[in-house]
């Protein structure tokens, strides 16, 4: 992706993605890509995220099956963890084994958690994230599973899904300060590391 077209995306100005783009790299979050094909004039600049700075961690709870991933930033997913449940025997049994099969995922990495994402087998109230009287949950009603997971990690969930497509995330944003926030989206979660393209403003 050319500056232009990131401008064009993000509907800001070119010197305010310029600036912003330079903050990621200052902070460490993206880094050169070496250049890329050159339209006439000269050839942008590609960067990319450096998805070891950070990891986002996956929950996926089914019916009758849990599963747990990590991704780092990029979408490239590290390692999975999946074991039969049963969704009717409550929040406690269910979430503290998800917890488990999260702490041997994470292990002594040293990159954090940045972000998690939850999903679960029933609806799900948009603005609170929390599951309204799930009809093959019972004791779900209300649970704070979104909180229970961002106290134990240190780290913003995402608002529960029902059954996302993927054990990762549909999608994260993550905001470490108040001037750099990083948007993982589907693509990256599915393993195409996102590009950007930086050259000169004039292209």
């Amino acid at each position: 992706m050319t500056q232009p077209m990131l401008v064009e995306r993000v509907g800001l100005g070119r010197s305010v993605v310029a600036q912003r783009v330079a903050e990621l790299e200052t902070a460490g979050l993206v880094e050169g890509a070496g250049l890329g094909p050159s339209s006439g004039g000269r050839a942008s600049r590609q960067l990319r995220l450096r998805g070891d700075r950070g990891r986002i961690l996956g929950v996926d709870i089914a019916a009758t099956e849990l599963v747990v991933g990590l991704a780092d930033l990029s979408g490239t997913l590290l390692a999975t963890r999946q074991q039969a449940i049963d969704v009717a025997d409550g929040p406690e049994p269910v979430l503290s084994l998800a917890e488990k099969l999260a702490d041997e995922l994470i292990g002594a990495a040293a990159a954090p958690i940045w972000a998690i994402g939850v999903g679960v087998p029933g609806p799900v109230e948009f603005r609170s994230g929390l599951p309204v009287v799930p009809p093959i949950m019972p004791g779900w009603d209300r649970y704070p599973i979104r909180d229970r997971f961002s106290a134990r990690y240190g780290a913003p969930a995402s608002e529960l899904l029902r059954r996302p497509r993927d054990v990762a995330l549909a999608q994260q944003h993550v905001q470490r300060d108040e001037q750099v926030q990083v948007e993982v989206d589907q693509q990256a979660i599915d393993g195409h590391a996102p590009t950007i393209g930086m050259g000169d403003e004039s292209q």
